[in-house]
């Protein structure tokens, strides 16, 4: 708030500068000043500094060049009539407050268009209308880096407490990070203080997600919004104690989702784990983990060119036949995430058959109705249409089910399975049908011949 108010005060005091010229009792050209030196330096510094912000304005484009040439022509007469005031003051009168020592001082600078000499305070040349680098580039860098507000700051903060979710308890020492939109990389780091409480003070506008760490295991809350309206986020962000123990841990829904091509079956599967306890699911203790714990989720046999988010692919290890190991720590609450892989096709068809890793609410299968492709499975009884993306399937679903039970399913074979089309069928079933007769008519003269 401190420095939105020192912002606004600061865009005030050059609003009055750049106004000044313009409502004060100016000597134009041709006019006579009766105004006393000091004051004439003092109108001087105001239409030199009121043209340095019409200069910056037109140079960002916030000024259009309409405007920018119609004040800036009537800046540079005043200055310069300003100026030949002063000069005359100072010929006339060396002690009107302007000494030799000052005016020595004064033509000391030179301009580095034209190289006429520049009084201290000057801004720009008064003959060619330069405005000096230095100066701009300083403004430049004031406004563009901060230091310089022309504007109140538009800042937030995002503020609350770690809580640890199995005790109730506040947490202390607790390394806290914000990331900005997509990144992986902080924007700011702190650890919780007392009452577990954290602060992120000056937070641009934007989406964050808040992380903390504790016991080794990583926490996140996404989607905080920080924003004009709401510029204030207030946030507790949960932690856990851990366990091995999966006896609160389930799949709610498994979503298998399989499309067909000519040499493969595409899958996609998305998975809904629930951890209805109050701690944090690690896994059985696995040498191999890169987290030192992990649990087994299964595929169907033979899956292959396995696809999954970079987040998840890290977390993967001892893969095999029909599953891999996963080291991901799973909170209290639901977690979900897709995997995609293929499965391979042939005329005698493609199992989907698995052991599920967790107690199952449901599993459902869907395929395309437009492909052909016919799944058969006796534990999905359940069969309806739906509509995804514009295309009909047909969905099959099943549940609940125990650990371990076996699912059994398998897509159908045949030649269709394998990519031919119905023409293709017709021919080949049309050459097996004149090979059949002929090997049989073969067969039945072998016969006469040896009788």
């Amino acid at each position: 708030m401190g420095a939105q108010i020192l912002a606004g005060l600061l865009a005030l005091l050059a609003l009055y500068f750049v106004l000044r010229p313009l409502t004060r009792r100016q000597a134009w050209p041709g006019e006579t000043s009766q105004l006393p030196a000091d004051a004439l330096l003092r109108e001087k510094e105001g239409v030199l500094l009121a043209i340095t912000e019409l200069e910056f304005d037109h140079k960002t484009g916030v000024v259009s060049d309409e405007d920018y040439g119609r004040f800036m022509a009537r800046y540079r007469a005043h200055a310069m009539a300003l100026m030949q005031e002063i000069d005359r003051l100072r010929a006339a009168a060396p002690s009107a407050g302007l000494d030799a020592d000052t005016a020595e001082k004064d033509q000391a600078r030179k301009c580095s268009s034209c190289g006429r000499s520049l009084d201290k305070a000057h801004r720009f040349c008064t003959s060619c209308g330069h405005t000096q680098t230095a100066v701009l580039t300083l403004l430049i860098v004031l406004v563009s880096s901060g230091l310089l507000h022309t504007s109140p700051a538009r800042a937030g903060e995002i503020a609350g407490r770690i809580v640890n979710g199995t005790t109730q308890e506040a947490v202390v020492g607790v390394k806290v990070i914000l990331l900005q939109g997509g990144s992986d990389t902080p924007t700011a780091e702190t650890k919780s203080g007392r009452e577990g409480r954290f602060r992120f003070e000056d937070v641009a506008l934007g989406e964050y997600t808040l992380g903390a760490f504790y016991r080794d295991v990583p926490y996140a809350q996404r989607g905080i919004r920080v924003t004009d309206e709401a510029p204030r986020a207030t946030l507790d962000l949960s932690v856990y104690e851990t366990t091995t123990s999966d006896d609160d841990v389930s799949i709610r829904s498994n979503h298998l989702i399989l499309q067909g091509s000519s040499e493969a079956i595409n899958a996609t599967e998305i998975v809904i784990l629930e951890n209805t306890g109050s701690r944090t699911f690690l896994g059985k203790l696995q040498p191999s983990s890169p987290t030192g714990h992990g649990f087994f989720l299964t595929l169907p046999p033979g899956y292959r060119e396995l696809n999954t988010p970079d987040w998840l692919t890290r977390r993967i290890f001892n893969p095999a036949e029909n599953g891999f190991h996963l080291a991901f720590p799973v909170p209290p609450g639901t977690t979900q995430f897709m995997l995609g892989y293929n499965l391979p096709r042939t005329i005698w068809g493609t199992p989907l058959d698995r052991r599920l890793s967790f107690p199952t609410g449901s599993f459902s299968v869907a395929v395309p109705l437009d492909q052909g492709l016919e799944v058969s499975a006796k534990a999905l009884p359940e069969q309806r249409t739906v509509n995804i993306d514009g295309r009909k399937f047909l969905v099959m679903a099943g549940g609940p089910f125990a650990k371990e039970a076996p699912l059994e399913a398998r897509i159908a074979g045949g030649l269709q399975a394998i990519g031919f089309s119905a023409r293709q069928m017709g021919w080949i079933a049309g050459g097996l049908l004149t090979t059949g007769l002929g090997l049989g008519w073969v067969i039945s003269r072998g016969r006469r011949l040896a009788s």
